[in-house]
């Protein structure tokens, strides 16, 4: 009686972990340092959502916050696709040299387990 009650209460809780737990995916994208402090950045309109929707990127595995200085619009369209130029405050170390490239990472979305484990049997 006991036993089918641990194992009734570990499944339930298995369940709730299968549909509560999020994990999180990364973008990267590149930017140029263009002086001290100042990124300039090419992204296509999914990229620059994401930039616009966050306030902290990974660099070199340290989680730095930005400020978005410049939005120059659009500035170039390739094969019916926009591209975008943003200029970019971020607080990095001085050892940066200008037109030296920085690869951050940022929240891209989450999913839920239950998710993960759908998209693996369906083989997507």
């Amino acid at each position: 009686m006991v036993l089918i009650l641990v194992i009734s209460i570990i499944e339930i809780l298995s369940i709730i972990f299968l549909f509560t737990y999020k994990k999180y995916t990364y973008k990267k994208i590149n930017g140029i340092v263009v002086k001290d402090n100042l990124v300039s950045m090419i992204l296509n309109s999914e990229e620059k959502k994401l930039i616009y929707s966050n306030k902290k990127v990974y660099l070199n595995d340290k989680l730095v916050k930005y400020e978005i200085k410049e939005d120059r619009g659009k500035v170039l369209k390739r094969s019916g696709n926009n591209y975008y130029e943003l200029l970019v405050n971020i607080h990095f170390s001085k050892d940066k040299k200008v037109n030296e490239v920085l690869e951050l990472s940022i929240n891209n979305k989450k999913k839920t387990i239950i998710k993960i484990l759908k998209e693996v049997w369906d083989g997507d």
